[in-house]
């Protein structure tokens, strides 16, 4: 199969950055002929050519004609569109969902979104019928897991910022981290800390704070993981929520309380190395790229036989 893949910007390691990189060289490892296409490019677009992937900032310059275009965003999708006006799209959205969101003026036929909030959200504001929660997943070979146990009382902490307000947050649990003798460490944009490999560098910590895909890489790597971000609090992973978080994408509507040392004291009190290992298991199991290949091929499949997306029937009242 051609695949386009299109996302805003290939530059600086964000969360659809990593996607767009991980699924383009999963489904090229597959057989498929795979093309980026985006707006910026910098390192991590040279690193993608490097593996076999090419990165282009014209339509023009995509050496095939796409029997599918896999959207990231929507910053491209006018363009796009007018460039393969016959080929049909799906969209991956990531992002809050605006109640003028639209896909009008696209052909795009199937929308999936990273969490439940976003589909329900898509589908309530323009009635269209989603292909349903498609989640993150993590390419596992990538990064070395954590080689040994988890203590039992947590001494390295990490927190991962790559929101604009997360200064309260790294204040809260700095002061926390100092009241039981911890040094606090950070990694990510807003902390002037870039990694180039999140999960490996988390794997060397025993106590993750973050949200969204951090903590889910993080998580794979075999640290413990509270799930909070400026929005609030949800609390620490375990066996018994993570599911749950997973379909959520460890995000807002998982926080349980607003930052705040009590919420973030109570997260810590409920560190459990048990909990964490089976955190790991579940979702090196469920959030394996190659399970999401598998997914993402089948969406690809409906979205191509479809002139159009499917609506949410009309109430009968």
């Amino acid at each position: 199969m051609n695949i386009l893949m299109v996302n805003e910007r290939i530059a600086k390691r964000t969360g659809t950055e990593i996607v767009a990189r991980d699924m383009s060289l999963g489904l090229a490892a597959r057989g498929n002929s795979i093309a980026i296409l985006t707006a910026e490019r910098g390192d991590l677009a040279d690193e993608i050519e490097a593996a076999g992937v090419d990165v282009h900032t014209d339509p023009a310059t995509v050496s095939f004609t796409p029997d599918i275009i896999h959207f990231n965003d929507l910053a491209l999708a006018e363009r796009t569109t007018k460039a393969f006006a016959d080929t049909p799209a799906m969209l991956q959205w990531h992002r809050f969902v605006e109640r003028d969101f639209s896909i009008d003026g696209t052909r795009i036929t199937s929308v999936v979104g990273v969490s439940r909030r976003i589909v329900e959200k898509i589908s309530s504001y323009t009635g269209i019928e989603t292909d349903g929660v498609f989640n993150n997943y993590v390419d596992l070979t990538r990064f070395e897991p954590r080689r040994h146990p988890l203590p039992d009382k947590p001494r390295k902490w990490l927190l991962v910022g790559q929101q604009k307000r997360g200064y309260t947050l790294l204040a809260k649990l700095a002061a926390v981290a100092l009241s039981k003798g911890v040094i606090l460490h950070t990694a990510g944009p807003r902390y002037f800390s870039r990694v180039d490999n999140l999960p490996q560098t988390c794997a060397k910590y025993d106590l993750v704070f973050a949200s969204g895909r951090c903590a889910l890489e993080a998580a794979c790597a075999g640290a413990g993981v509270v799930v909070t971000d400026f929005n609030g609090v949800g609390g620490f992973l375990d066996g018994s929520n993570v599911s749950w978080f997973y379909n959520g994408n460890f995000s807002f509507r998982s926080f349980k309380a607003p930052v705040s040392a009590r919420a973030l004291n109570q997260a810590i009190a409920d560190y459990r190395p048990e909990g964490a290992a089976e955190t790991t298991r579940w979702l090196r199991e469920n959030a394996d790229l190659q399970v999401g290949i598998g997914r993402l091929l089948e969406i690809y499949e409906r979205a191509r036989h479809r002139s159009e997306p499917p609506r949410v029937p009309a109430l009968i009242s």
